[in-house]
């Protein structure tokens, strides 16, 4: 959260693909063309803290170009469909919006067992969750659509790319699920029994060599496709290395499930979450589902 200048703070913003920092001078009601609020209802409306999660989108053009603190306009809040009055701070750099969908279920999933790098299509359940992803996918502007190689994360993109009229998904070697070596396609109490918590388990990829592929291959994607809202169907352990990389541990045991999205931005600075489980207008996040760690209990260690 950037610090705080005015009565209604700084901000950072999304405009059009770009990232402003704006200072918010006033905020408008819900109802259209209504005066500013007085400050009882700013009370007890108080003005939602977009931070760098925020979603504004512009109501009138800023004049060109956006000079510092000149430059003065209204912004809508889609989220909370409050109009903002703001002076434009300061124009950031282009933002490139990545969307991870995890594939849907597997035989394997459902089994229990861990498939890494083992190539293991999709069953029915796991193309019904693609189609649900998909229908939810359809309110917002896609642009491009990305994929893990291997054939669950293929056919879950395949379906997603059948709702929102876009192409084949490009298919990127760097996104394939973490390798976790002799491990794949046992079950977690065949994993404890043979590997115990402090054996190495033989030919295991570690976090940090996930980490390394998935992060430089979604920044040679934002060079090519600046400003673009990308779609990327990977793998658990792909989001979960992508999670580790922006947050450290806070998200370590959180849920990820078949399915499920999760969106970042990347700019100048890198990579930022904006929303675990991106909300998508509807919950991608199905509770009823098992979690990506009790699919794949290696998870649990480094």
């Amino acid at each position: 959260m950037l610090h705080s200048r005015r009565e209604f703070g700084r901000y950072l913003v999304e405009v059009d693909g770009i990232g402003v920092e704006i200072d918010v001078l006033g905020v408008n009601e819900r109802v259209s063309g209504s005066r500013h609020q007085s400050n009882e209802k700013r009370e007890q409306n108080p003005v939602p803290k977009l931070g760098a999660a925020g979603h504004a989108t512009k109501r009138r053009s800023l004049s060109e170009p956006c000079y510092d603190g000149i430059d003065e306009g209204y912004f809508r809040d889609g989220v909370h469909g409050l109009h903002y009055r703001a002076v434009v701070a300061r124009r950031l750099t282009v933002m490139t919006n990545f969307f991870l969908v995890r594939h849907g279920e597997t035989d394997w999933n459902l089994a229990g067992k861990i498939q890494g790098a083992t190539d293991i299509p999709l069953n029915d359940t796991g193309r019904a969750q693609a189609h649900s992803t998909g229908s939810k996918m359809q309110g917002r502007k896609w642009d491009v659509i990305v994929s893990s190689p291997l054939s669950r994360a293929v056919e879950t993109a395949e379906i997603i790319a059948s709702y929102l009229g876009l192409p084949e998904p490009r298919l990127i070697p760097e996104l394939v699920e973490r390798n976790y070596g002799a491990a794949e396609g046992l079950t977690g109490p065949e994993v404890e029994s043979f590997y115990p918590t402090d054996t190495p388990v033989p030919g295991r990829e570690t976090r940090g060599e996930v980490q390394d592929r998935v992060v430089a291959s979604l920044h040679e994607l934002a060079a090519e496709f600046t400003g673009r809202n990308i779609i990327v169907v990977c793998h658990g352990g792909v989001i979960r290395a992508l999670l580790h990389e922006t947050m450290g541990t806070s998200f370590f045991h959180e849920r990820i499930t078949n399915g499920s999205v999760h969106s970042f931005h990347h700019d100048d600075d890198g990579l930022t979450l904006v929303h675990f489980n991106d909300p998508l207008d509807a919950l991608t996040d199905d509770l009823s589902l098992p979690d990506f760690e009790d699919q794949q209990p290696l998870e649990r260690r480094e």
